[in-house]
Protein backbone atom coordinates (compact mmCIF):
# COMPACT_ATOMS: atom_id res chain seq x y z
CA UNK A 1 0.00 0.00 0.00
CA UNK A 2 1.23 3.51 -1.09
CA UNK A 3 1.48 6.18 1.68
CA UNK A 4 0.31 9.30 1.62
CA UNK A 5 1.60 11.98 0.05
CA UNK A 6 2.05 14.84 2.91
CA UNK A 7 0.47 18.56 1.41
CA UNK A 8 2.51 21.67 0.82
CA UNK A 9 1.19 23.06 4.07
CA UNK A 10 3.28 20.45 5.55
CA UNK A 11 6.51 21.61 4.66
CA UNK A 12 7.33 24.02 7.29
CA UNK A 13 4.31 26.52 6.50
CA UNK A 14 3.34 25.75 10.14
CA UNK A 15 1.57 28.42 12.29
CA UNK A 16 4.45 27.96 15.33
CA UNK A 17 7.44 28.14 12.50
CA UNK A 18 6.17 32.01 11.64
CA UNK A 19 8.33 31.89 8.81
CA UNK A 20 7.73 33.58 5.70
CA UNK A 21 6.08 30.88 4.17
CA UNK A 22 3.27 30.88 6.39
CA UNK A 23 3.11 34.66 6.31
CA UNK A 24 2.83 35.10 2.75
CA UNK A 25 0.06 32.32 2.55
CA UNK A 26 -1.71 34.19 5.34
CA UNK A 27 -1.51 37.30 3.59
CA UNK A 28 -2.82 36.41 0.26
CA UNK A 29 -5.94 34.31 2.21
CA UNK A 30 -6.62 37.57 4.01
CA UNK A 31 -6.55 39.80 0.96
CA UNK A 32 -8.84 37.08 -1.01
CA UNK A 33 -11.25 37.08 2.41
CA UNK A 34 -11.27 40.95 2.54
CA UNK A 35 -11.88 41.04 -1.74
CA UNK A 36 -14.81 38.87 -1.21
CA UNK A 37 -16.21 40.76 1.55
CA UNK A 38 -16.58 44.00 -0.47
CA UNK A 39 -17.76 42.52 -3.51
CA UNK A 40 -20.22 40.82 -1.33
CA UNK A 41 -21.31 43.93 0.22
CA UNK A 42 -20.85 45.79 -3.05
CA UNK A 43 -23.31 43.90 -5.22
CA UNK A 44 -24.17 40.41 -3.20
CA UNK A 45 -21.54 39.02 -5.41
CA UNK A 46 -21.33 35.52 -2.97
CA UNK A 47 -25.03 34.77 -2.41
CA UNK A 48 -25.56 35.39 -6.23
CA UNK A 49 -22.89 32.68 -6.95
CA UNK A 50 -24.10 30.37 -4.39
CA UNK A 51 -27.66 30.32 -5.61
CA UNK A 52 -25.75 29.65 -9.38
CA UNK A 53 -23.91 26.39 -8.33
CA UNK A 54 -26.86 25.41 -6.39
CA UNK A 55 -29.08 25.38 -9.48
CA UNK A 56 -26.72 23.72 -11.03
CA UNK A 57 -26.37 21.10 -8.72
CA UNK A 58 -29.77 20.61 -8.65
CA UNK A 59 -30.29 20.51 -12.48
CA UNK A 60 -27.80 17.89 -12.18
CA UNK A 61 -29.69 15.53 -9.60
CA UNK A 62 -32.29 16.00 -11.94
CA UNK A 63 -30.87 14.51 -14.84
CA UNK A 64 -28.72 11.77 -12.65
CA UNK A 65 -31.74 10.17 -10.89
CA UNK A 66 -35.02 8.62 -12.17
CA UNK A 67 -37.43 10.24 -10.49
CA UNK A 68 -41.00 10.31 -11.29
CA UNK A 69 -42.88 13.44 -12.17
CA UNK A 70 -43.81 15.48 -8.77
CA UNK A 71 -40.71 13.96 -6.65
CA UNK A 72 -37.93 15.25 -5.66
CA UNK A 73 -34.33 14.05 -6.87
CA UNK A 74 -32.37 13.37 -3.05
CA UNK A 75 -30.34 16.09 -1.78
CA UNK A 76 -32.39 18.57 -2.25
CA UNK A 77 -32.78 19.32 1.41
CA UNK A 78 -29.32 21.30 0.95
CA UNK A 79 -31.47 24.10 -1.02
CA UNK A 80 -30.88 27.59 0.24
CA UNK A 81 -33.87 28.99 1.14
CA UNK A 82 -32.97 32.30 0.36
Amino acid sequence: MRAAQPSLLTYGFSRQDNGRGYQMYREAVLQLVNALKHEQFRCGYLSSEVQSMLAVRERWLWKISNCKEGEKPPGTYLRSSH
